[in-house]
Protein backbone atom coordinates (compact mmCIF):
# COMPACT_ATOMS: atom_id res chain seq x y z
CA UNK A 1 0.00 0.00 0.00
CA UNK A 2 2.69 2.26 1.01
CA UNK A 3 5.11 1.66 -2.53
CA UNK A 4 0.87 2.62 -4.31
CA UNK A 5 -0.06 5.58 -6.60
CA UNK A 6 -3.32 7.17 -5.86
CA UNK A 7 -4.95 10.02 -7.51
CA UNK A 8 -1.93 10.16 -9.39
CA UNK A 9 0.59 10.75 -6.54
CA UNK A 10 3.18 8.47 -6.11
CA UNK A 11 4.33 7.77 -2.22
CA UNK A 12 8.05 8.31 -0.99
CA UNK A 13 9.31 5.68 1.83
CA UNK A 14 11.61 6.97 4.41
CA UNK A 15 13.47 4.71 6.66
CA UNK A 16 15.59 5.77 9.73
CA UNK A 17 17.42 2.80 11.43
CA UNK A 18 20.74 2.46 13.45
CA UNK A 19 22.31 -0.83 12.86
CA UNK A 20 24.11 -0.69 16.21
CA UNK A 21 21.24 -0.70 18.03
CA UNK A 22 19.84 -4.21 16.92
CA UNK A 23 19.49 -5.55 20.76
CA UNK A 24 15.69 -6.82 20.14
CA UNK A 25 16.59 -9.84 17.93
CA UNK A 26 18.88 -12.77 19.44
CA UNK A 27 22.14 -13.64 17.63
CA UNK A 28 23.78 -11.94 14.69
CA UNK A 29 22.93 -8.48 13.20
CA UNK A 30 21.55 -7.90 9.89
CA UNK A 31 22.51 -5.06 7.47
CA UNK A 32 19.49 -2.95 7.74
CA UNK A 33 19.17 -1.14 4.20
CA UNK A 34 20.03 -4.69 2.58
CA UNK A 35 16.97 -6.20 4.01
CA UNK A 36 15.05 -3.13 3.22
CA UNK A 37 15.74 -3.31 -0.37
CA UNK A 38 14.70 -6.74 -0.16
CA UNK A 39 11.34 -5.49 0.64
CA UNK A 40 10.58 -2.41 -1.21
CA UNK A 41 13.47 -2.24 -3.83
CA UNK A 42 15.82 0.63 -4.56
CA UNK A 43 16.83 3.21 -1.76
CA UNK A 44 19.56 5.95 -1.85
CA UNK A 45 21.26 5.38 1.50
CA UNK A 46 22.33 8.58 3.63
CA UNK A 47 24.00 9.25 6.65
CA UNK A 48 23.48 11.66 8.98
CA UNK A 49 26.67 13.45 10.28
CA UNK A 50 24.51 15.95 12.25
CA UNK A 51 23.42 15.39 15.69
CA UNK A 52 20.23 16.34 16.49
CA UNK A 53 19.22 15.05 19.52
CA UNK A 54 22.00 14.93 22.32
CA UNK A 55 24.30 17.49 23.57
CA UNK A 56 27.90 17.29 21.67
CA UNK A 57 30.43 16.34 24.72
CA UNK A 58 28.31 13.44 25.53
CA UNK A 59 28.26 12.21 22.88
CA UNK A 60 31.54 12.05 21.71
CA UNK A 61 32.36 10.77 25.15
CA UNK A 62 30.15 7.59 25.00
CA UNK A 63 31.62 7.01 21.48
CA UNK A 64 35.01 6.97 23.34
CA UNK A 65 34.00 5.43 25.89
CA UNK A 66 33.11 2.43 23.82
CA UNK A 67 35.92 2.59 21.29
CA UNK A 68 33.26 3.67 18.22
CA UNK A 69 34.16 6.02 15.27
CA UNK A 70 31.99 8.80 16.02
CA UNK A 71 29.82 9.86 13.27
CA UNK A 72 29.01 13.45 13.76
CA UNK A 73 30.83 16.49 11.95
CA UNK A 74 27.87 19.24 13.83
CA UNK A 75 25.28 19.01 16.02
CA UNK A 76 22.20 21.06 16.65
CA UNK A 77 22.23 21.09 20.51
CA UNK A 78 24.89 23.55 22.06
CA UNK A 79 27.71 22.38 23.44
CA UNK A 80 26.63 24.60 26.77
CA UNK A 81 23.98 22.38 27.25
CA UNK A 82 26.40 19.39 27.76
CA UNK A 83 26.74 18.03 31.77
CA UNK A 84 29.15 15.20 31.00
CA UNK A 85 29.83 11.40 31.02
CA UNK A 86 30.43 9.84 34.13
CA UNK A 87 31.82 6.33 35.54
CA UNK A 88 31.06 5.69 38.93
CA UNK A 89 32.86 2.45 40.53
CA UNK A 90 30.33 0.52 42.74
CA UNK A 91 30.46 -2.75 44.27
CA UNK A 92 27.40 -5.30 44.45
CA UNK A 93 27.06 -4.87 47.78
CA UNK A 94 27.19 -0.67 48.23
CA UNK A 95 25.62 -0.64 44.54
CA UNK A 96 22.31 1.42 46.30
CA UNK A 97 24.15 3.57 48.48
CA UNK A 98 25.85 4.92 45.60
CA UNK A 99 22.77 5.38 43.35
CA UNK A 100 21.23 7.25 46.00
CA UNK A 101 23.99 9.46 46.35
CA UNK A 102 23.89 10.27 42.61
CA UNK A 103 20.65 10.99 42.69
CA UNK A 104 20.04 12.99 45.38
CA UNK A 105 23.07 14.95 44.02
CA UNK A 106 21.38 15.07 40.45
CA UNK A 107 17.91 15.97 42.15
CA UNK A 108 20.02 20.04 42.37
CA UNK A 109 19.90 20.61 38.90
CA UNK A 110 16.98 18.07 37.82
CA UNK A 111 13.48 17.42 38.63
CA UNK A 112 13.62 13.80 39.70
CA UNK A 113 11.28 13.24 36.53
CA UNK A 114 13.81 13.94 34.39
CA UNK A 115 16.06 11.03 35.43
CA UNK A 116 15.56 7.39 34.48
CA UNK A 117 17.27 4.61 35.94
CA UNK A 118 18.03 1.94 33.25
CA UNK A 119 19.45 -1.63 34.11
CA UNK A 120 20.20 -4.91 32.10
CA UNK A 121 17.55 -7.00 33.26
CA UNK A 122 14.94 -4.61 35.96
CA UNK A 123 14.05 -8.44 37.94
CA UNK A 124 17.27 -8.64 38.86
CA UNK A 125 18.44 -5.06 39.22
CA UNK A 126 19.53 -3.14 42.07
CA UNK A 127 16.29 -1.67 42.39
CA UNK A 128 14.03 -4.27 42.06
CA UNK A 129 16.19 -5.65 45.28
CA UNK A 130 15.06 -2.42 47.12
CA UNK A 131 11.37 -3.47 46.56
CA UNK A 132 12.26 -6.88 47.29
CA UNK A 133 13.01 -5.65 51.07
CA UNK A 134 10.26 -3.33 51.90
CA UNK A 135 9.57 -3.40 55.51
CA UNK A 136 13.00 -4.33 56.23
CA UNK A 137 15.02 -1.85 54.75
CA UNK A 138 17.96 -0.74 56.98
CA UNK A 139 19.91 1.83 55.59
CA UNK A 140 18.80 5.42 55.11
CA UNK A 141 19.94 5.20 50.90
CA UNK A 142 17.32 1.98 50.49
CA UNK A 143 14.51 3.68 52.13
CA UNK A 144 15.35 6.73 50.54
CA UNK A 145 15.36 4.87 46.88
CA UNK A 146 11.97 3.74 47.68
CA UNK A 147 10.44 6.48 48.60
CA UNK A 148 11.78 8.01 45.44
CA UNK A 149 11.46 5.67 42.80
CA UNK A 150 8.27 4.48 41.06
CA UNK A 151 7.05 1.10 41.73
CA UNK A 152 3.37 -0.97 42.13
CA UNK A 153 4.05 -0.61 45.84
CA UNK A 154 5.09 3.09 45.40
CA UNK A 155 2.83 4.83 42.17
CA UNK A 156 3.75 8.37 43.33
CA UNK A 157 7.64 7.45 42.89
CA UNK A 158 8.71 10.32 40.61
CA UNK A 159 12.21 8.43 39.41
CA UNK A 160 11.11 5.87 36.56
CA UNK A 161 13.31 2.71 35.86
CA UNK A 162 13.58 0.45 33.40
CA UNK A 163 15.47 -2.27 31.46
CA UNK A 164 17.39 -1.09 28.57
CA UNK A 165 15.94 -2.65 25.96
CA UNK A 166 12.33 -1.61 27.19
CA UNK A 167 13.92 1.98 26.66
CA UNK A 168 14.97 1.37 23.39
CA UNK A 169 13.72 4.27 20.92
CA UNK A 170 12.93 6.79 24.02
CA UNK A 171 15.22 9.80 25.51
CA UNK A 172 15.08 11.23 28.47
CA UNK A 173 17.38 14.05 30.10
CA UNK A 174 19.44 12.27 32.50
CA UNK A 175 20.44 8.40 31.98
CA UNK A 176 21.70 6.66 34.84
CA UNK A 177 22.77 2.89 34.35
CA UNK A 178 23.09 0.35 37.16
CA UNK A 179 24.19 -2.75 37.45
CA UNK A 180 27.19 -2.19 34.94
CA UNK A 181 29.05 -5.72 35.42
CA UNK A 182 30.50 -9.13 34.02
CA UNK A 183 27.46 -10.49 35.64
CA UNK A 184 25.43 -8.67 32.86
CA UNK A 185 27.83 -8.84 30.20
CA UNK A 186 27.50 -13.04 30.67
CA UNK A 187 23.60 -12.52 31.07
CA UNK A 188 23.65 -10.86 27.64
CA UNK A 189 25.62 -12.81 25.92
CA UNK A 190 24.54 -15.87 26.85
CA UNK A 191 20.45 -14.74 26.28
CA UNK A 192 20.98 -12.32 23.75
CA UNK A 193 24.14 -13.21 21.43
CA UNK A 194 25.29 -9.40 22.30
CA UNK A 195 28.04 -7.77 24.18
CA UNK A 196 27.37 -5.43 26.83
CA UNK A 197 28.86 -2.53 24.99
CA UNK A 198 26.14 -3.24 22.52
CA UNK A 199 23.55 -2.56 25.18
CA UNK A 200 25.26 0.25 26.81
CA UNK A 201 25.60 1.84 23.27
CA UNK A 202 21.44 1.68 23.47
CA UNK A 203 21.16 2.78 26.99
CA UNK A 204 23.38 5.59 27.47
CA UNK A 205 22.17 7.09 23.64
CA UNK A 206 19.00 7.54 25.34
CA UNK A 207 20.19 10.59 27.51
CA UNK A 208 20.25 14.10 25.99
CA UNK A 209 22.45 15.68 28.42
CA UNK A 210 23.87 13.65 30.96
CA UNK A 211 24.97 9.72 32.03
CA UNK A 212 25.91 8.59 34.65
CA UNK A 213 27.09 4.78 34.62
CA UNK A 214 27.46 2.56 38.26
CA UNK A 215 30.52 0.39 37.03
CA UNK A 216 31.43 -3.29 38.84
CA UNK A 217 34.40 -5.31 38.73
CA UNK A 218 36.47 -2.71 36.79
CA UNK A 219 34.93 -2.80 33.53
CA UNK A 220 35.62 0.58 32.86
CA UNK A 221 37.74 2.88 34.27
CA UNK A 222 36.28 5.30 37.03
CA UNK A 223 36.08 9.00 36.14
CA UNK A 224 34.09 10.41 39.30
CA UNK A 225 32.89 9.35 43.10
CA UNK A 226 29.35 9.59 43.49
CA UNK A 227 29.27 12.62 45.17
CA UNK A 228 30.22 14.40 41.71
CA UNK A 229 33.79 14.79 42.60
CA UNK A 230 36.62 13.79 40.15
CA UNK A 231 38.09 10.64 40.85
CA UNK A 232 41.97 10.42 41.99
CA UNK A 233 43.13 6.79 41.38
CA UNK A 234 45.73 6.32 44.74
CA UNK A 235 49.38 6.30 43.47
CA UNK A 236 51.47 2.63 44.20
CA UNK A 237 53.39 4.24 47.23
CA UNK A 238 49.89 4.72 48.51
CA UNK A 239 48.79 1.39 47.92
CA UNK A 240 51.67 0.01 49.68
CA UNK A 241 51.08 1.96 52.70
Amino acid sequence: KLRGTRAGLRSRLYLAGDDDQQIMNPGESVTSIEIAKQTFGHFTHVQLHQNVRQSPRLSESIYKLLGKEYPFSKSRIHKELDDGLEVIAVTKDNQTKRLATVLQRLESDYDLTDIRVLCFEKEKSSLAGVFESLGNLESAADRWLAKNCKHETNPAGKIRWRSIRKFKGLDQDVIVITDVSQESADWAKSKLGKTLRDLLYVGMTRARFKVVLLVQDELFAATHIADGKPFIKASSSKVGK
